[in-house]
């Protein structure tokens, strides 16, 4: 229990577990509310992936998720990348670790392009 009879213990205790894990491994941790893990995971689970040619791929989600990320194990992009949905190009912007992955960025780490989207419902096609 968070609160212990209104003593507050288990929250006291909780926020201590939090700032341990924070010290340790806060570059590795992105909270989440738990409506958005289960969204996310959902739209994991759920994900179509379609190659298009060799520097494209299409991902189809039955619903919208905020910061899905996806490991394209392509090297560093040629080009720009770009997210197009419904004929419209967005650029997305490079950041240089992944710890700083954020919606419409992408890095490369250890030869793959780990790309961070704001993924709507429906298809969009991710280029390289």
């Amino acid at each position: 229990r968070m609160y212990c009879n209104a003593t507050k213990t288990g929250f006291e205790a909780f926020k201590r577990v939090v700032d341990s894990h924070n010290l340790r491994f806060k570059n590795q941790t992105r909270w989440m509310k738990v409506s958005e893990i289960g969204r996310y995971w959902a739209a994991k689970e759920m994900c179509q992936f379609r190659s298009v040619g060799s520097n494209a791929i299409e991902i189809d989600l039955p619903l919208h998720c905020n910061d899905f990320t996806i490991v394209v194990p392509t090297g560093p992009p040629t080009k720009q990348p770009m997210i197009t949905r419904e004929g419209k190009l967005t650029p997305i912007r490079s950041v240089d670790s992944k710890s700083k992955l954020a919606a419409n960025t992408f890095t490369v780490d250890d030869g793959r392009m780990i790309a961070c989207l704001n993924a709507p419902k429906g298809k969009t096609q991710l280029q390289w």
